[in-house]
């Protein structure tokens, strides 16, 4: 894929998601979450959305259960908002290097 069109779509993605997660998701669980960054593999099958959340250990626990759960209405509202012609399998990853 062209690499110019996958940083694109990456970026759509991660506005899309972050769009979800604040004015979408109605669960008083979920923290202050951030998406860092996209990662789609290069068939477009697989999407991993790294995240960051603020405060501590609990609320890392707490928002990795929301986002587990919220993954399916994430992955419809990815698939409407790009138009190509398979929507990849969204994956949740904590991202550590903001902690390092």
């Amino acid at each position: 894929m062209n690499p110019r069109r996958l940083a694109r779509l990456q970026e759509q993605i991660k506005q899309r998601l972050a769009e979800v997660l604040l004015r979408d998701l109605a669960d008083p669980k979920l923290g202050m979450v951030t998406i860092t960054r996209i990662e789609l593999d290069s068939e477009f099958t697989q999407c991993k959305a790294y995240w960051s959340v603020i405060g501590g250990e609990l609320e890392k626990k707490r928002s990795s259960g929301v986002l587990r759960r919220a993954r399916g209405l994430c992955q419809r509202a990815i698939a409407s908002a790009i138009h190509t012609r398979s929507v990849p399998h969204l994956e949740f990853v904590y991202d550590t290097g903001i902690e390092e």
